[in-house]
């Protein structure tokens, strides 16, 4: 059984639900990702590549605050996909929920249900013809009480919960991400595990779970030009991205975390022709990027199964 690893055993692993919850870290930690509108058109994408032309229910995992979900059904009906015409979508946080109800309200004649629970908690049945994950299942797969069979059962209540036909859409973070450089020297230094899930790692639980799902690559960025002239805010976005409390963050000072930050950042103006283009086609949340813009590049797995 593939079991959840850390970087080094002996050291203190923190574990908080509060750290994977909506506060003004995760605001401004989503400011700066562009991995919404790239998953988004890719399961846009494929449900159109499978001559699916409507998506009548959707469950929504995690569904966050529907940063994803609502680009997910511009880039549907840009691709001619019609639907969905009613979404059950749960979250941990309520207030995650409210800002969720507030961004599909716009959905004209769609049916919105949501629930104030865990995955773990959460009531599911064989009825979706759509199941979304979207980096949702961090807060599972880190949690060190559940052993690695708990976490591949989980897995098995998701892929059970689609209708025949239907598909299931799953993303996370690669191990391998440039972006987790970052988090890593961060947590070294502070003398903590890594307790990052990954994409990889995801791929093992969905083997042992008896899915076919195949793994396959994306790039993204995570926009850091505003945090690195704002302390308080990167203190925030460091906070959230490593799962660490912000007052340990602030007994390293920022100083160190800018220096951390800055080791790994590339330049919007040096990057590649073809970089720029697809960074301009998927920009962050921040917005387009421009000549100014630093960004931390992003690597994260898509898997999509019936």
């Amino acid at each position: 059984m593939h079991e959840h690893l850390n970087d080094v055993a002996d050291l203190p692993l923190t574990y908080d639900l509060h750290l994977y919850s909506r506060n003004d870290a995760l605001s401004i930690f989503l400011r700066s990702l562009s991995y919404h509108r790239v998953g988004a058109a890719y399961l846009a994408n494929e449900l159109a590549r499978r001559s699916r032309r409507a998506i009548h229910r959707a469950l929504d995992i995690g569904c966050g605050e529907g940063t994803f979900t609502s680009t997910l059904i511009r880039e549907m009906q840009i691709v001619g996909v019609a639907g969905p015409q009613s979404i059950y979508a749960f979250d941990p946080d309520i207030e995650n929920l409210t800002f969720y109800k507030s961004r599909l309200r716009g959905c004209n004649e769609l049916a919105l249900t949501t629930s104030n629970s865990t995955l773990e908690r959460a009531q599911l049945d064989r009825s979706s013809d759509l199941v979304i994950c979207s980096h949702s299942l961090y807060g599972m797969m880190e949690n060190p009480s559940l052993t690695g069979t708990e976490r591949v059962n989980q897995i098995r209540r998701i892929l059970s919960s689609v209708a025949p036909d239907g598909l299931v859409f799953m993303s996370l973070a690669s191990a391998n991400s440039p972006a987790y450089e970052v988090k890593r020297d961060i947590l070294r230094v502070l003398n903590l595990k890594n307790p990052s899930a990954h994409g990889e790692e995801l791929q093992s639980y969905l083997i042992l779970a008896g899915s076919g799902a195949k793994a396959t690559y994306h790039s993204s960025y995570m926009d850091v030009t505003e945090i690195l002239d704002d302390s308080s805010a990167m203190i925030k976005w460091c906070s959230y991205f490593c799962r660490v409390p912000e007052n340990q963050l602030q007994m390293l000072g920022q100083d160190l975390l800018r220096k951390i930050i800055n080791r790994h950042i590339l330049q919007f103006r040096s990057a590649t022709p073809e970089l720029q283009k697809r960074m301009k086609e998927f920009p962050a949340a921040l917005g387009s990027p421009a000549d100014a813009t630093v960004f931390l590049p992003h690597r994260e797995i898509f898997f999509v199964t019936s």
